[in-house]
């Protein structure tokens, strides 16, 4: 999903009060930058973070997040099941699947669970900036990579 963020008009910062995002990924490492670079943004703000899918349904619950950046594999629960768990619980949500890979089977499962958007791991963080915006505005952030038939 690698775009030209200033020339994407559902790229552009959002008006309005700020997205509010909770990012859910059992590495620290890429928790801690997708939420150092969210919270760089004057129209992002980080609400929680999660090391797990049951932890980041319960910071979900708490925190009331208009976006759950959700990893897919990850120990405790899974983002699928965390993702059925989240939105029965806050509907409102919306959940953008983090994944490594270009699974169609993960994908469909991901959608069953009511996921609203994927994004891979090796996207620019700037593109992960452009997935919330997106959500925000009602347009499924996806990652082209996952959309090529190739």
């Amino acid at each position: 999903m690698d775009v030209d963020v200033a020339a994407h008009r559902d790229c552009a910062p959002l008006t309005g009060p700020a997205a509010r995002v909770v990012v859910v990924d059992d590495h620290p490492m890429i928790r801690m930058g997708l939420s150092a670079a969210l919270g760089a943004e004057p129209d992002v703000q980080v609400c929680g973070e999660a090391p797990d899918g049951r932890a980041g349904a319960v910071v979900v619950l708490r925190e009331r997040p208009d976006i759950v950046l959700m990893d897919i594999a990850m120990p405790v629960m899974n983002g699928i099941e965390a993702t059925t768990c989240i939105v029965a619980d806050w509907p409102q949500a919306k959940v953008v699947m983090l994944t490594a890979f270009a699974d169609e089977r993960l994908v469909r499962a991901a959608l069953a669970a009511g996921a609203f958007g994927f994004v891979l791991k090796d996207a620019d963080p700037r593109s992960v900036v452009c997935a919330v915006r997106r959500a925000m505005r009602g347009t499924p952030p996806v990652s082209v990579e996952l959309t090529d038939p190739s």
